[in-house]
């Protein structure tokens, strides 16, 4: 959810920069490796252009692989029907409705998650798009999000590599956006059981130092020593409590094995697979029957 979003140093750089790249349109480039909240961040921007923008989303370029598909995904995302077939009339169809969309002031915004997939013949065709435009018209523009392997494709394209108006790498966050994150969240889920657990300080300097940073890791620290702090019954979390639930794999790994959610979802009427139910005791461990 968006309302859990944590506007880092980091982020909230990167969209200011999004906000003056996209007034222009162009291609805009945000890399960062897995973690550090790229799809969120696209989720944040797509809220705020949504406003004054027709937005198009592009989630996973793998499900998308010619470029014809590309281009009917686009416009027919952008609320028009697309009436050619092959690339080339698709390209006409595209170009017309970008003109269309900047006369109802509406200008086309796309943005593409997980961008290094995108194929040699797609990042082409991105190149085309931007060049059937006049420059600095806003009539479109394309945010790319991806991995840090996204800017040695682009690189490699001279004529693609020349169009780019923005380029922000994310980066881990610092100790002071670690705790901020953590009381982010738990000022946001207001009455529900995280907010009653309190963080001490060594606790966060480990988390942030286990984690490496890293937003997702630190917001699975933060599962695990809730999870462990609960079958204590306490409501502090210390360092002692974070080590104990991070460095404690036979919980995660018994969790996995036992995917409760799935047996609800088996089709037919046959009655449901047996399930052997595990319950943590004093920290001793698991137990079944």
């Amino acid at each position: 959810a968006i309302e859990l979003f944590y506007p880092s140093l980091g982020h909230s750089d990167c969209i200011e920069r999004l906000e003056d790249a996209s007034r222009n349109g162009g291609l805009s480039v945000v890399v960062g490796d897995a973690g550090l909240g790229k799809s969120l961040l696209l989720d944040v921007c797509l809220d705020d252009l949504a406003l004054r923008h027709t937005v198009v989303t592009i989630r996973d370029p793998h499900e998308i692989r010619t470029d014809t598909q590309l281009l009917k995904a686009i416009i027919s995302q952008a609320g028009a029907t697309a009436s050619g077939r092959s690339g080339i009339s698709l390209m006409g169809d595209l170009h017309e409705l970008t003109l269309a969309l900047l006369r109802r002031e509406r200008p086309l915004r796309i943005l593409i998650d997980d961008a290094e997939q995108l194929s040699s013949s797609q990042l082409e065709l991105i190149r085309t798009m931007l060049s059937n435009v006049v420059p600095a018209s806003g009539a479109i523009g394309v945010i790319l999000f991806g991995k840090p392997a996204l800017i040695d494709k682009i690189d490699r394209r001279q004529g693609l590599a020349l169009q780019v108006e923005m380029r922000h790498t994310l980066n881990p966050f610092c100790r002071k956006d670690t705790a901020g994150m953590i009381r982010h969240r738990a000022k946001e889920l207001g009455d529900s059981p995280l907010a009653r657990y309190h963080f001490s300080e060594d606790a966060l300097n480990l988390i942030h130092s286990r984690a490496r940073g890293n937003p997702t890791q630190i917001l699975q620290a933060m599962s695990l020593s809730i999870g462990r702090v609960r079958t204590l019954q306490r409501t502090t979390i210390d360092a002692s409590i974070v080590l104990d639930a991070i460095s404690s794999p036979r919980r995660t790994d018994v969790q996995q094995r036992l995917p409760f959610d799935r047996f609800a979802e088996q089709p037919g009427e046959r009655p449901p697979a047996p399930v052997v139910l595990f319950q943590e005791r004093s920290g001793q461990g698991l137990e079944g029957g």
